[in-house]
């Protein structure tokens, strides 16, 4: 390819917006459990076909390519955390990389947009390896579609290792099918079907070998079994992980798409742009790369994470056209065209191009520098080289210096950390892998979590796993929320040890334990947490900024209400701009009994970043105001930006309930069940948002006279929480309207012998 200074400009942004969006904290959940296995290998010299790192399913079959767990141990061993946000760093360059060689400006352009999505799969854990062999495997076999030099032989060679590496092998598969079916849909043209039979001859051999070199791992075949149990797993993960989840589509989140700041912005242009290669292949007669465009768009919709692989196959198949336009000629083309080409090949426009990529790169580096995004967004990494202060490594360190024995309980997404951190001396309770623990233990986690930890529930738990400790992440995005902080610390049978704005420790109080409660039991209402020092540095000042932050949310959970506010005081003063930091005052505000600054608070934080949490939050205000049309408002804006928008309707009908139009309130219970994600083997996961749209239903039905419905959905709700009080008592009441006298005795009855 001649000099092109242009050309070499956007290469060097893409490449420096890689690096950049690429080095950040490790902040990854599943990592700590691929560190652990990673770790057990090479001590143990033996790859492990059982669980060995928890106490609840230790010893359950557990398949897992072992050689990523090993590099990225050996990576940890030579230079701590800081080298696997490097490897992050490194990942995202070497993937742009590969999409850019030998591509020329459109692509250049188009990897500055996919850079956001890139660096999403790039992120230190076992998946880096599938994106960057996507990358690799993919160009490999567009380049020998577009009848280019291709090193074919590469294709099983880089199979061995992707399958020993990550269960996303998977995706190599899919792309072997998609190469079958771009040269396939050459076929019906005469023009283009001898070169799509010769190169099918060609590949057809280093295709079945690169299928066969995926038995080259530690289980053979039966790797494909592990790969089909984790696909069950698919629904459930999407009902609580967001890289599962689908990706939310209505017009107030395209609004992303004029919002330059916004990283997010990009994956609708990348839409727009597959749109646009897809038709103009159509155009040329290649149905092939538009199939597959359309194919990889729809995935990235149906779950969050494909959105990486299809902005791969965006820049490497949009990014080709025009030297496919070029190299076919003008045949087909409309007379307006060879214009308009002429115009975009002026050098002041290509100039003007290269500025404006200039000024948007610069905006987000600048972004990324200075940790604006990532505490705009909400996100638990900030930019540099380490561990994400999500991590509770004080609480770890403070756990391994005492030694204190017992097993473990600890909630879902601590699980992984703990297994890397503490293991083996502690096993966890539980952690991401749906494989070994399976449903039940998932459900007997989220059990556990709800009751009181004095209940007969908690006491069979601990007689039966010997638990003597139970280890909470408290930060503020996602985990403080579960954490049953309030009531462990306010129980007769746990004690807090250890207290700091992320993590907190409860041992059991029993006589075995006396010498560790003695000197280091804490009161909940005293306990101070301690800022980290600073040295006034801006590092320091957004450390500082996430302590108070996080230490406020924990104040206001503990109602220390005074401290609560002086920290999210101090974290508004250090960074005001932060649109969940004010959700969180606007929620400390209404529970303390301030509505009007709450309302502002939420009203302040919906004018930096209009949020799904924002608005709910709002309409839940509105609501016990009472000013009911307004809430109504607030949930359907939430509603229209979230990806549990299915419990956005439930309240929304409940609000409808209120204003005393049943009718429009059972349309949305229909729209929550409608959009509902919990089929299948994720039914289980929502028994109590079931329970709860049955019985809204049930008062619906009764609203509008038809009892015998509203009797069926108030039995329907029992079906689902047999042990709930309140709703026999709403069967009851409707039994006693309904002139059945007797029934409605037998179920206050048993509510009364549940109350007691």
């Amino acid at each position: 390819m001649p000099r092109d200074p242009i050309r070499a400009a956007l290469i060097a942004l893409a490449l420096l917006y890689a690096l950049l969006a690429g080095l950040k904290t490790v902040a990854d959940y599943d990592l700590g459990w691929q560190l652990a296995t990673g770790r057990y290998i090479l001590q143990h010299h033996s790859i492990p076909s059982a669980d060995v790192l928890s106490s609840t399913a230790h010893g359950n079959e557990w398949i897992y390519p072992p050689a990523s767990g090993v590099l990225l141990y050996a990576l940890w061993h030579l230079g701590g955390w800081a080298a696997l946000s490097w490897l992050n760093a490194l990942a995202c360059v070497v993937t742009v990389a590969l999409l850019l060689l030998g591509r020329g400006r459109l692509a250049a352009l188009l990897a500055i947009l996919a850079v956001p999505a890139i660096s999403s799969g790039t992120e230190a854990r076992s998946e880096v390896f599938t994106t960057i062999f996507f990358s690799a495997s993919f160009l490999i076999l567009w380049r020998h579609f577009r009848g280019e030099r291709a090193p074919l032989w590469l294709l099983p060679v880089l199979m061995v290792f992707w399958v020993n590496c990550h269960t996303g092998f998977a995706a190599g598969l899919a792309l072997l099918a998609g190469y079958f079916l771009l040269e396939l849909l050459e076929l019906p043209f005469n023009s283009a079907r001898a070169s799509a039979l010769a190169r099918l001859r060609h590949a057809a051999g280093w295709c079945v070998l690169t299928f066969l070199a995926t038995l080259v791992n530690p289980w053979g075949y039966r790797m494909y079994v592990a790969q089909w149990r984790q696909n069950q797993a698919i629904q459930l993960y999407g009902s609580f992980i967001g890289w599962w989840a689908p990706v939310k589509v209505s017009l107030a989140v395209l609004q992303q798409a004029f919002e330059p700041r916004d990283p997010a912005s990009a994956n609708w242009w990348l839409f727009l742009i597959a749109a646009i290669a897809a038709l103009t292949a159509i155009g040329r007669r290649r149905l092939g790369p538009a199939v597959l465009l359309a194919g990889a768009a729809w995935l990235s919709l149906v779950h969050l994470r494909f959105q990486v692989l299809f902005a791969i196959l965006v820049v490497a198949i949009a990014g080709s056209l025009p030297a496919v336009i070029a190299a076919e000629g003008d045949t087909a083309s409309p007379g307006w065209l060879p214009s308009l080409r002429g115009f975009l090949a002026r050098r002041e426009f290509q100039f003007a191009v290269l500025v404006c990529a200039a000024l948007l790169v610069g905006l987000r580096c600048y972004d990324l520098v200075s940790n604006r995004l990532y505490i705009v967004k909400g996100e638990v990494s900030l930019f540099g080289a380490g561990p994400s202060w999500l991590f509770p490594e004080r609480a770890a360190e403070f756990l391994r210096r005492e030694k204190i024995p017992g097993n473990l309980f600890n909630d879902f997404d601590l699980g992984g950390y703990l297994a890397w951190r503490l293991g083996p001396e502690y096993l966890d309770y539980v952690d991401a892998r749906y494989i070994p623990f399976g449903m039940d233990v998932l459900l007997h986690k989220n059990h556990l979590m709800v009751s009181p930890p004095d209940s007969p529930d908690w006491d069979a738990e601990v007689a039966q796993r010997d638990i003597n400790l139970v280890f909470f992440s408290l930060a503020r995005y996602g985990q403080l929320q579960n954490a049953p902080l309030a009531a462990f610390c306010s129980s007769q049978k746990w004690k807090p040890i250890y207290l700091d704005e992320v993590s907190v420790l409860f041992l059991r109080i029993r006589p075995e334990n006396d010498l560790w409660l003695r000197r280091l039991a804490l009161d909940c209402r005293t306990a101070p947490l301690t800022a980290p020092a600073s040295t006034g540095s801006g590092s320091d000042r957004v450390s500082l900024y996430e302590f108070f932050a996080n230490a406020g949310s924990v104040f206001y959970v503990l109602s220390r209400d005074a401290e609560a506010a002086a920290a999210l005081d101090r974290a508004d003063a250090l960074f005001p701009g932060d649109p969940n930091l004010h959700l969180i005052r606007g929620q400390f505000f209404e529970a303390t009994g301030h509505p009007a600054d709450a309302e502002r608070e939420y009203r302040t934080s919906l004018d930096l970043a209009p949020t799904d949490a924002a608005w709910l939050a709002l309409g839940r205000l509105y609501g016990a105001q009472h000013r009911y049309i307004e809430a109504a408002d607030c949930l359907e804006r939430s509603a229209s930006l979230s990806t549990h928008d299915y419990d956005r309707y439930r309240v929304l009908g409940q609000i409808y309930l209120l204003l005393n139009s049943p009718q429009q309130a059972l349309d949305a219970f229909d729209l929550a069940e409608r959009r509902s994600p919990f089929e299948k083997g994720a039914a289980v996961m929502a028994v109590e948002f079931h329970a709860r749209l049955a019985e809204d239903r049930a008062h619906a039905w009764r609203m509008l006279g038809d009892l015998p419905r509203a009797i069926f959905f108030a039995e329907k709700s029992l079906d689902f929480t047999p042990e709930n009080p309140a709703r026999w008592i709403l069967l009851a009441d409707l039994y006693t309207l309904a002139g059945r006298p007797e029934d409605a005795a037998r179920a206050r009855q048993h509510a009364s012998s549940l109350s007691r």
